[in-house]
């Protein structure tokens, strides 16, 4: 499976529920790593390990959280499609 790459983080636009800075920060961090205590500290949580699995244990984080991984896949299959076109072309 390839490891995505989310940089800088989105514009958060289809989460109705406005997350805080450490919040958003936490939620990019984990769609890019998949390592809640990386992401927390990270964060700047002062408890990672405790507050990572926390933090994904809320419905608007994890909510964030598939919309990055979710949007990251969608670029990703139209880089690919492109790479195939252009090589097709080639």
């Amino acid at each position: 499976m390839s490891e995505f790459i989310i940089s800088p983080c989105p514009a958060n636009t289809g989460n109705p529920r406005r997350l805080t800075e450490k919040q958003e920060t936490f939620a990019c961090e984990y769609a890019r790593a998949r390592n809640a205590t990386e992401a927390a500290r990270r964060a700047g949580y002062a408890s990672p390990k405790e507050r990572g699995h926390k933090e994904l244990t809320k419905g608007h984080i994890q909510a964030r959280v598939n919309q990055l991984t979710a949007d990251e896949a969608r670029a990703e299959a139209e880089r690919r499609e492109k790479d195939t076109v252009i090589d097709l072309a080639g």
